[in-house]
């Protein structure tokens, strides 16, 4: 919103027109793209913050996040490596040799086959049922607040609490039936495939045994690659939210501080649309009412 455009709201304002709703989302809208303006402007300049005694925290931080992102890229890459080994050492024992008998190699073939496709699965049904734990924590502790203040108004959304609460139980349960029966049929097919290894020859034993090992470490590595990549973006939020508030102070003292205006001097034009957006949002709380 410009300065005119205030001027015109505050004469509606004067007749009765205040289009509340209409502000607030602007206002949201216009907060969302400043965010990510300060989040843009502090991931270009933080290296040039060393000198600013008042980001020192927020530099000396992304410095050290930066140490262990590199570290962990270098272990999950070694992790990726490692795994890829597993699964062609996997694949080469399975494969490596003709069988004499076609039918059971094709049904061998097509348990792994589903054996992949289930261990995907279960991998994906644990996922879902750790992300609607993290909710369910989540509601149980909004609960908790809500029927502390004891207030009528948080009546109606202790309700809704309480269902989604409800909903959100009965789905982990189901997923977790669900991670049985996957869990049981991965038992039943790697049982029926042991048997078709017996079955095609006495000798398979070993390359069975050590598929059977390549299988686990592809697990294995599989569920490092997991918790690294889970660090690895944790760390990058961290390392986000600490560039966000370089930007947020960079763009407000731009002009007030001769460092941040010497700093920011290739990014006027930045620094001008995120004042304009402040002003903006300013001026839709005014009209709002807030």
């Amino acid at each position: 919103m410009t300065p005119t455009q205030y001027l015109l709201a505050r004469v509606g304002l004067a007749f009765g027109i205040q289009r509340r709703n209409i502000r607030m989302a602007d206002a949201a809208s216009e907060t969302h793209l400043l965010r990510d303006a300060e989040l843009h402007l502090g991931l270009a300049l933080w290296e040039k913050c060393e000198k600013l005694e008042d980001l020192s925290v927020e530099y000396w931080n992304i410095r050290k996040i930066n140490r262990e992102i590199d570290a962990m890229q270098e272990r999950l890459d070694a992790c990726k490596a490692k795994h890829d080994a597993a699964h062609e050492e996997r694949s080469h024992i399975l494969f490596s040799s003709a069988n004499a008998d076609p039918e059971l190699s094709e049904q061998r073939d097509r348990l792994i086959r589903e054996l992949d496709e289930l261990a995907a699965r279960r991998d994906k049904t644990i996922f879902e049922a750790r992300r609607i734990r993290r909710v369910f924590d989540g509601l149980k502790t909004k609960l908790q607040v809500l029927m502390e203040t004891g207030s009528d108004a948080a009546e109606d959304e202790i309700r809704d609490c309480k269902q989604q609460m409800r909903e959100i139980k009965a789905r982990f349960e189901s997923l977790k039936s669900e991670r049985a029966a996957v869990g049981n049929e991965l038992d039943e097919k790697d049982a029926r495939l042991q048997e078709l290894e017996a079955e095609i020859n006495d000798a398979n034993r070993v390359r069975r045994e050590g598929a059977s090992k390549a299988f686990q470490l592809v697990g294995e590595y599989n569920q490092e690659v997991a918790n690294l990549s889970a660090e690895m973006g944790l760390l990058q939020n961290r390392k986000c939210e600490m560039c966000a508030e370089i930007g947020r102070y960079l763009s407000r003292n731009y002009g007030s501080i001769p460092e941040c205006t010497a700093i920011c001097k290739q990014h006027r034009g930045l620094i001008d649309i995120m004042a304009a957006l402040r002003r903006s949002i300013a001026y839709n709380h005014r009209i709002a009412g807030f």
